[in-house]
């Protein structure tokens, strides 16, 4: 595996446009996704499906995101209350994307096999120089007997920064790197934690991550980071 130059690549929800411009713009880079994969734009399945292609050829790692997890638990597991909430939160495009209608039958389906192959092959995290790299927010991680971290609950794909405080990073590892909660402008949280997703999945606003430099990219504009920290954040959202 290539793991000299890593691009870590925010939520794209289906927008295979931006997904072209990281292959194009940084060809020797090994890709993480960070989740987020499909939902809301009209060409989830294809997104999916080139994502699968570059894990398959090793030259890419995907985290699970809240859009994975929700459509697994909803189409795989058969949660109808988790199905219907996938669906309003752009399930729907997902589902058309395939060319599915609003049926609950998926068996035999190219959406069955490719959540299949997320639930397999979808990580909750992974660290590349000294950066740990999940979906919303660092994991809670607890120590096994054999010394081995292991993830507890599910902070790393649903907790936003604007509301929860931030899981500590296990040692060695000195910062983050998420989506999953969209700013204006790509975040540094306490000098520590990137947050990357800017909403954009319909527009030109979209930024990745690459390290070990973390230097910033910009598929459209400038890449102006803004430095925040957790407590004025905080206090912010809740005044």
């Amino acid at each position: 595996m290539h793991t000299d130059k890593i691009l870590v690549v925010p939520d794209l929800h289906g927008n295979l446009h931006h997904l072209k411009w990281v292959v194009e713009t940084f060809p020797e880079h090994h890709y993480v996704f960070i989740g987020d994969l499909f939902d809301r734009g009209r060409e989830s399945a294809s997104v999916v499906q080139k994502v699968r292609a570059l894990v398959d050829f090793r030259r890419a790692e995907l985290c699970m995101g809240n859009h994975e997890d929700l459509a697994i638990r909803g189409v795989l597991d058969g949660i109808t209350e988790v199905f219907y909430v996938w669906i309003a939160n752009g399930g729907l495009a997902t589902l058309r994307s395939y060319g599915l209608q609003h049926e609950r039958d998926f068996r035999d389906t190219e959406l069955e096999d490719d959540l299949l192959w997320i639930r397999e092959n979808a990580k909750p995290y992974v660290v590349h120089h000294h950066t740990l790299i999940s979906h919303a927010a660092p994991p809670k991680l607890a120590i096994t007997p054999e010394d081995k971290h292991t993830v507890m609950g599910d902070h790393h794909i649903w907790d936003r920064p604007t509301v929860h405080e931030m899981q500590p990073l296990p040692e060695g590892v000195l910062f983050s790197a998420h989506g999953h909660t969209p700013f204006d402008r790509p975040v540094l949280l306490d000098d520590t934690h990137y947050f990357l997703d800017l909403g954009g999945y319909h527009s030109n606003r979209f930024v990745v991550l690459e390290l070990p430099s973390r230097t910033l990219y910009a598929y459209h504009g400038d890449t102006t980071l803004d430095r925040l920290t957790a407590r004025a954040l905080l206090e912010d959202t809740h005044a």
